[in-house]
């Protein structure tokens, strides 16, 4: 993966591990000791790639936890994977506890969360026979953004889009979103989310 990101023209990358209690518990003495032994590997073999120890934090009550040691991204911001129905309320508490420690949230893949997607425009009328056999032709970018969306924002929060979710790689509603925050002007910052040279080799060269 180094060698291709080396040859794509990448000098710096950011190493973002999951963390999620009791599955991936990278705490970030683990994260840190890894990544500089892999730095110390790519200078040995003469790969020109800076890395930088970071983590995507899992939101759930464990996150609150882990801000006593972060490891956030260049910038001060610190990724963070919002499950993909995850609970509105405490999704705000936990952003607003990183925003008081000085942290910038980036929210990782928001097109992946059922609760950013936006909230479809309803249709005239609301009497049971339309609800029961009206036609549903709602469309995504004829809504209002989510109301969580819309509360991260006023929180100082930043999003971050996946490469893979334009290019269909989970599916036409996920590319869909991704297109709806694009051409809205919500992202300011991409990732790869590339696991292994395969997903890497897809984006890079924009396969689907």
């Amino acid at each position: 993966m180094a060698r291709l990101l080396a040859a794509a023209g990448f000098s710096e990358i950011c190493c973002t591990p999951h963390r999620i209690r009791g599955v991936w518990d990278n705490s970030a003495a683990v994260v840190r000791t890894a990544t500089a032994a892999l730095q110390a590997e790519l200078e040995l073999a003469g790969i020109p790639l800076t890395l930088y120890p970071a983590a995507e934090y899992y939101l759930d009550e464990f996150l609150p936890e882990a801000l006593d040691d972060p490891l956030p991204l260049p910038g001060n911001m610190l990724l963070v994977e919002l499950p993909t129905t995850c609970d509105s309320h405490l999704a705000q508490r936990i952003m607003a506890k990183i925003v008081l420690r000085g942290l910038i949230p980036m929210i990782a893949h928001p097109e992946r969360c059922h609760l950013l997607e936006p909230v479809a425009a309803q249709a005239p009328g609301t009497g049971l026979l339309r609800k029961l056999f009206g036609t549903n032709n709602k469309s995504p970018d004829t809504g209002r953004q989510s109301p969580l969306l819309q509360c991260l924002e006023e929180l100082g929060c930043q999003f971050q889009g996946n490469l893979g979710s334009l290019l269909g790689h989970y599916g036409a509603r996920v590319r869909q979103n991704a297109l709806n925050l694009q051409s809205a002007g919500w992202y300011s910052h991409w990732g790869s989310d590339a696991h292994n040279v395969g997903q890497l080799t897809a984006v890079l060269h924009g396969s689907l």
